[in-house]
């Protein structure tokens, strides 16, 4: 009998936890839909995401909160039960219901309707910064609960090819950019794409082509004052249109330092705001319609007119044409404080000797043992404006620069044991620290301490 009893309550207790289970959460988006809001645009009509509020707290009021870059417009009050205060309608967002950020919103004056379960549903009208993209949470501050109402991504996404050059040359190679809508009217009639470059003395050659292969639009391009832009004529079409920007250089005027020097999408237009803060002339540029000059207390509009497109467009560098993968393959061994190496037995002299820092690193004049560690086929040059070697080598790439334990290889940073040392005007790297560089071992190094004597043996095993 009592195995039966506690059989039915198991039973009783299994079926109230999935019921109950089930309707336990007190936030729901409609129909379980996400919609999709696209940053930097401003449409009243699109940008809304519903929700419905179940049984929480009436006297406790309700406050929403969105992340940083999200700004409410207004909600509307679709459905109401067991509440009294509040009526179904559209409310906006001002200075008494919600934050100088417009990010947060509080409704108040609500009472309960005795023995009725309380229920809401929202739809709320936001907008997106031109740099937000992803999950859009929603958290009510009083349930300590929140939910993922929407999500947003660029109304236009654009792809464009990296290219490489050297600090010497004032053209980059040519390359191509991309540009497709992610919805059907995304570029607007009479709207503007505009394309830059990182900085003011890197110039876009107007002798680039642009070519609609997708879609029915009829567009100007023109390169001005830095600037590639694009401006939307005329649509014949409601399909997404995708355009190809090719044969597209940069010039560079002056000689540009090492780096990744990006491609962004700006605006040079600002939203016009009336006395009420209402936007009553969206920005032209079609990814920045809610760009403002200041950022305004209770303004839907962001401050922000430029989204990095691509961080690595071009890619100041020394490369040095076609290149290979090579191994070390010879034999090498050197004296402590002397200025003799051996190659394969070998003799070689050296402009300066090993010696052994305060620190225990037994430290190399650069140039002459990555010379005879690659039978003289690599290349160093020596960046004086930056105290930085490049040593080329096949396909590797490794920069070091004077007093700094940050090795780049291959545009991967590595730490380095100690710093490189400038003595006699040479500059001085760890044996560990250029052998790692070279994919050498630790296996295929050895010490003699007796005679100061470091063997380099690269012809047992290959790696």
């Amino acid at each position: 009998m009592k195995k039966l009893i506690v059989v039915l309550l198991s039973f009783v207790l299994m079926i109230y936890c999935n019921v109950f289970a089930n309707t336990s959460k007190n936030i729901v988006v409609e129909n379980n839909i996400i919609p999709v809001i696209y940053s930097g645009k401003y449409y009243d009509d699109i940008n809304t995401a519903k929700i419905t509020i179940r049984d929480f707290n009436v006297l406790n009021g309700l406050k929403f909160s969105f992340p940083e870059g999200i700004k409410i417009i207004a909600y509307q009050i679709d459905k109401v039960k067991g509440i009294e205060g509040i009526k179904e309608g559209f409310v906006k967002a001002n200075k008494e219901n919600s934050n100088p950020d417009l990010n947060t919103i509080s409704i108040n004056g609500m009472k309960p309707i005795p023995h009725k379960i309380s229920e809401i549903t929202f739809s709320f009208q936001i907008i997106v910064s031109p740099e937000y993209n992803g999950d859009i949470f929603l958290s009510v501050d009083q349930l300590k609960e929140g939910i993922v109402i929407a999500s947003s991504k660029a109304p236009i996404k654009i792809e464009a090819e990296s290219v490489r050059k050297t600090p010497d040359e004032r053209k980059s190679p040519e390359t191509s950019i991309v540009i497709q809508e992610n919805y059907a009217g995304a570029l607007e009639e009479k709207s503007k794409l505009i394309l830059k470059t990182e900085y003011e003395n890197m110039l876009f050659y107007n002798d680039f082509k642009l070519e609609v292969l997708e879609g029915n639009i009829d567009v100007d391009y023109e390169v001005k004052d830095d600037m590639i832009i694009i401006t939307i004529n005329k649509r014949n079409s409601d399909i997404p249109v995708k355009m190809l920007l090719s044969n597209v250089s940069i010039y560079f005027k002056e000689k540009e330092k090492l780096g990744k020097y990006g491609l962004y999408s700006v605006a040079i237009n600002s939203a016009q705001l009336n006395e009420q803060n209402n936007i009553i002339s969206k920005s032209s540029e079609a990814m920045f319609e809610t760009y403002s000059i200041q950022k305004k207390e209770f303004s839907p509009t962001f401050p922000i007119n430029k989204i990095k497109v691509k961080k690595d467009f071009i890619c100041v560098e020394y490369h040095f044409g076609v290149a290979e993968e090579r191994k070390i393959r010879n034999n090498i061994s050197f004296k402590i404080g002397s200025d003799i190496i051996y190659i394969d037995e070998k003799e070689r002299v050296m402009n300066a000797a090993a010696y052994i820092s305060d620190e225990g690193y037994i430290m190399l004049p650069l140039r002459d043992f990555v010379e005879a560690l690659t039978f003289d086929e690599s290349k160093i040059l020596w960046n004086p404006n930056e105290n930085r070697a490049i040593i080329a080598y096949g396909v590797k790439l490794v920069s070091i620069a004077l007093n700094s334990k940050n090795m780049i290889i291959n545009n991967n940073e590595f730490v380095m044991y100690t710093s490189p040392k400038l003595l006699d005007n040479k500059l001085f790297v760890s044996l560990m620290d250029i052998c790692y560089a070279f994919n050498i071992e630790y296996k295929n190094i050895s010490w003699n301490s007796e005679k100061n004597i470091v063997t380099i043996n690269m012809h047992e095993e290959e790696y």
